[in-house]
C-alpha cells in the first residue's frame, strides 16, 4: 500500500486490472478434488473419497445449478470464489488438475465456453474430463453432454447389424428357448425343436397309473406293470398340448393297458372315454385333433372271434361262430353263473344280450337274468332280472340292457379291445338247456379259461361293483351274442 501511495498508483484501478490479468490465465490453479454430483456450497465435506480444509479449491462439474459450477475455495462456513475465478468475472476456455480423489485423482478437466466467454455465476458451466465425453452443440437433436439412448441410431448407422424386416443372419446366432408346449410366433430354438419332436424317445412307466405330461408329445411310453395300468389323458387347461400332437403307448407288459380321457376329454367321441389293449407289445396311438378331443387306434383291434359267419338279426359280435353249429346243448345249474368268453373291440355299443335255448324250457322261473363282465370279471352291464317270464324251448331271447356301473343306462360302450364275457342265470324248477360248441373239450380248459361255471347262490342281479368268482372251466361254449 505505502508504495502504490508513493508512486501516486491509484489502488482501485491496480485491483480491478489485476483481476482482469488473472481471470484470463487460461490454465487455473490445481484443485484438490472433483465432485460429480450436486453439493452443498459450504463446510468441509468429503469428496471422492477427500476430505476438504481450509484454502483446499474443490472443481464442482455436476451442480443441479449449472452456473455453480467450476472451482471453489473450501471454508467451515459458506464456500467463495478463488481469485483466478471471481464472480462476475468473464471467463473463456479454462483447464485445471485434480490432484486427489478415489476415482479422479490426477485428472486434468476442461470448461467448454463460447468464444465470448461465459460470466461467473451466472452462466451455465459445463467441465468435463479431458480424454473423455465433452460438451457438444448438438447431437442427436439435444445439447450438453449427451449420452446415446434408445432410438438414437438406425440399423443402417451400425456396423454389421441386421436389419428388422428379412435378416440375414451369419454364424451361429442363438436365442431364448421357449418352454414346452409354447404356440406363439416365436422363434424356435433347436433346444425347442429337439424337446418338441423327441425323435426315438421312450420312456417307462412302471405305476398302475399314470397322467401324460407335455414331455410325453411325439414320444413312446411304455407300461412295465403287470396289473392293470390307465393312463389318462389331461384337459388342455391342465397340460397344454398342441393340435397335432401324437403319443404311442405301448403294453410292454402282462397288464391291460386303458387309454383314458380325463372328465372333459373326448376319446373317440366319447366324453371321458377309453381305449384299452390286453397283450404284450401291442401300441394304442392318440392323436390330438382338436383341445380336449383326441383319437385312439390300437395295433390290433379285436372282432368276435374272426367275425365271420351270419350272425341273428341285430346281433354284432358273438360268442362263437354261427357257421360252426351247435354240437352241444349244455343245462343250466340253478343259481350258478355261466360265463362264456366274446371277442369285443374297443367303442362298440352294446344295448342287448342274447342267448339260445335248446329243447328244454325254462319251467317255473323265479329269477333269470343275462350280463356283460369284463377280462377280470367285473360286472360291468346287466338286464333287468325277468322273474317268472317263460322262455320255451327253442327260443332265440334277446334281452335290453338295464343297469351299468354308472346306473339305469339301456347300453354299454366297451372301453377297450379283446377278452370279455357274457354271464346268464337262472333260477327255476326246470333248467333249460343252451346251445353251446363242444370242439375239443381240452382248449377250453387252457388259460385263461373261455367259458365255464362261477359264482353259485345267485338270484336277482347282483348290485355294483360286483366281480365274479373264478372261472370252472367246462368244455361247451354257450352260444350267446350281443348287439345294440
Amino acid at each position: 500500500m505505502a508504495l502504490e501511495t508513493k508512486v501516486g498508483v491509484n489502488n482501485s484501478a491496480v485491483t480491478t486490472t489485476l483481476d482482469y490479468k488473472v481471470s484470463q490465465i487460461s490454465v487455473l490453479v490445481a484443485a484438490a478434488c472433483v465432485s460429480t454430483a450436486n453439493v452443498s456450497l459450504s463446510g468441509f465435506q468429503t469428496i471422492d473419497g477427500y476430505t476438504l480444509v481450509a484454502g483446499d479449491r474443490a472443481l464442482l462439474t455436476a451442480q443441479t445449478t449449472a452456473s455453480q459450477n467450476g472451482p471453489w475455495l473450501a471454508a467451515s462456513g459458506a464456500w467463495t470464489r478463488p481469485p483466478d475465478f471471481v464472480s462476475g468475472a468473464v471467463v473463456a476456455s479454462r483447464t485445471i488438475l485434480v490432484v486427489n480423489g478415489t476415482a479422479n485423482a490426477n485428472t486434468q478437466w476442461a470448461l467448454d465456453a463460447p468464444t465470448a466467454g461465459i460470466t461467473v455465476d451466472t452462466s451455465s458451466q459445463t467441465w468435463a474430463k479431458a480424454g473423455g465425453a465433452s460438451a457438444v452443440s448438438s447431437v442427436f437433436g439435444r445439447t450438453g453432454a449427451v449420452v446415446a439412448t434408445s432410438g438414437d441410431y438406425s440399423v443402417g448407422q451400425v456396423t454389421g447389424a441386421a436389419p428388422l424386416a428379412s435378416p440375414a443372419l451369419t454364424g451361429t446366432p442363438t436365442g431364448p428357448t421357449a418352454s414346452a408346449g409354447t404356440n406363439t410366433t416365436q422363434l424356435a430354438t433347436t433346444a425347442f425343436v429337439e424337446t418338441a419332436v423327441a425323435t426315438g424317445v421312450v420312456t417307462t412307466q412302471a405305476g398302475t397309473s399314470y397322467t401324460f405330461a407335455l414331455t410325453d408329445a411325439f414320444t413312446t411310453v411304455e407300461s412295465t406293470n403287470t396289473a392293470a395300468t390307465v393312463f389318462t389323458i389331461p384337459t388342455n387347461a391342465s397340460v397344454g398340448f398342441a393340435v397335432g400332437t401324437t403319443i404311442v403307448a405301448l403294453q410292454g407288459n402282462t397288464g391291460s393297458l386303458t387309454i383314458t380321457g380325463a372328465t372333459g376329454v373326448t376319446v373317440n367321441g366319447v366324453s371321458a372315454g377309453s381305449h384299452g389293449i390286453i397283450e404284450t407289445y401291442r401300441t394304442i396311438v392318440i392323436q390330438q385333433v382338436a383341445a380336449n378331443t383326441w383319437v385312439a387306434i390300437s395295433s390290433k383291434q379285436y372282432d368276435s372271434i374272426e367275425n365271420v359267419g351270419v350272425m341273428p338279426t341285430g346281433m354284432s359280435a358273438e360268442t362263437f361262430p354261427r357257421r360252426l353249429g351247435a354240437g352241444t346243448a349244455t343245462t343250466l345249474a340253478s343259481g350258478v353263473l355261466h360265463l362264456d368268453n366274446i371277442g369285443l373291440p374297443y367303442g362298440m355299443n352294446i344295448g342287448h344280450i342274447a342267448y339260445q335255448n335248446a329243447s328244454t324250457a325254462l319251467g317255473t322261473p323265479t329269477h333269470w337274468w343275462f350280463a356283460l363282465f369284463d377280462q377280470n370279471l367285473n360286472m360291468l352291464a346287466v338286464t333287468a332280472d325277468q322273474l317268472t317270464n317263460a322262455w320255451a324251448a327253442y327260443t332265440w331271447m334277446s334281452l335290453p340292457i338295464a343297469t351299468t356301473a354308472a346306473g339305469a343306462s339301456t347300453s354299454f360302450r366297451t372301453t377297450y379291445s379283446g377278452r370279455y364275457y357274457l354271464g346268464i342265470v337262472a333260477v327255476a324248477t326246470t333248467m333249460t338247456n343252451i346251445f353251446g360248441y363242444g370242439g375239443n373239450g381240452l382248449l377250453t380248459y387252457t388259460l385263461p379259461a373261455t367259458a365255464g361255471t362261477s359264482s353259485s347262490g345267485l338270484t336277482s342281479p347282483p348290485a355294483f361293483p360286483y366281480t365274479a368268482s373264478a372261472i370252472t372251466a367246462n368244455s361247451t361254449i354257450l352260444y350267446g351274442a350281443v348287439g345294440s
